[in-house]
């Protein structure tokens, strides 16, 4: 928490973080949330919230020589998906505050990148590539950085235990990288930039959801005064290029695949995701049957059926 900035660090489309995310958001019930995701998509957000079969994306696109585009995947257990219907549950704005595609591609570190060949920001590349995260693997046992947050986050851990160890495998990952490139500190003066106008339009805690490394650039960032690259934004142009951004259908098989979102067995993961969602409407059922007896009469009326109680 900086002020009235709590910042919630994720790994993308985790089932853990989506559990703990809705947890805490519902317990701090904060003015705004703000997301890791497009911007530009902003005025469009009503979209999301149709009855949509998952998974699906919204997709930018940039017309220019390279005919450059993005996808950014959504499914049940992203925690940027879980935001966003959680925010709607508690009546509160939601907006997404990372760079436009079209910024993004007028910065050389993504100009190799087509339409046939899309930028995946959603990458483990910086643990993969960590002197701190292989000292940690070697200690733990286990072979990679996927196994390793398996074995100390993909478990029912409690919320605050969760986002004190994410906080600090994070700070430490940071500490020990080397200086981000171009595109990443573009990207977070930008969503650097966006926190600090929120908190100037909403008077309670507002609720920051993006990648564990960002939320520790972040929280590093609003502790201090604006830097320049962060004021670079109150005049920012938009780019003069044909450009458009709109949701479009996805597939398990498109994000199992590298250029998706490198997730393993994603069928799995959804089901594995929905299990732990029915075990804890299951414990609430239980706890509730139990708590309508009281001196052993059955309470009437105390007992909701589960369709008419609000999921966890």
């Amino acid at each position: 928490m900086t002020d009235s900035i709590f910042f919630f660090p994720v790994r993308h489309h985790s089932v853990v973080a989506s559990l703990a995310l809705r947890k805490s958001m519902n317990e701090l019930k904060p003015s705004a949330v703000l997301i890791e995701g497009p911007s530009d998509f902003n005025p469009k957000m009503n979209e999301l919230y149709l009855p949509h079969t998952l998974p699906i994306a919204i997709y930018s696109f940039v017309r220019n020589e390279l005919s450059q585009g993005a996808y950014f995947p959504l499914c049940d257990y992203s925690p940027e998906w879980v935001a966003l219907q959680t925010a709607k549950s508690l009546q509160i704005p939601a907006f997404f505050i990372d760079l436009p595609w079209a910024d993004l591609c007028s910065i050389q570190d993504v100009t190799k990148y087509s339409v046939h060949e899309t930028e995946r920001f959603h990458s483990d590349d910086p643990f993969q590539n960590n002197d701190f995260i292989s000292a940690l693997c070697k200690k733990m046992g286990v072979p990679r950085f996927q196994d390793l947050w398996e074995e100390l986050f993909e478990v029912d851990l409690q919320t605050q235990a969760y986002e004190e160890r994410v906080a600090i495998l994070c700070d430490q990952v940071l500490k020990e990288s080397n200086p981000p490139d171009k595109t990443t500190r573009m990207r977070e003066s930008f969503m650097a930039f966006q926190i600090r106008l929120a908190r100037t339009r909403f008077t309670g805690p507002v609720f920051v959801v993006t990648g564990g490394l960002h939320s520790s650039a972040l929280r590093q960032r609003m502790s201090k005064p604006a830097e320049p690259d962060e004021l670079y934004w109150n005049d920012r142009k938009t780019p003069d290029c044909e450009q458009g951004i709109a949701l479009t259908p996805y597939s398990n098989v498109r994000f199992e695949a590298p250029n998706g979102s490198g997730i393993a067995n994603p069928v799995f993961t959804n089901l594995s995701g929905k299990a732990f969602k029915k075990m804890n409407i299951l414990i609430i059922v239980r706890w509730s049957e139990r708590s309508s007896f009281h001196c052993g009469k059955k309470v009437k009326g105390s007992v909701q059926p589960i369709e008419s109680r609000p999921k966890p």
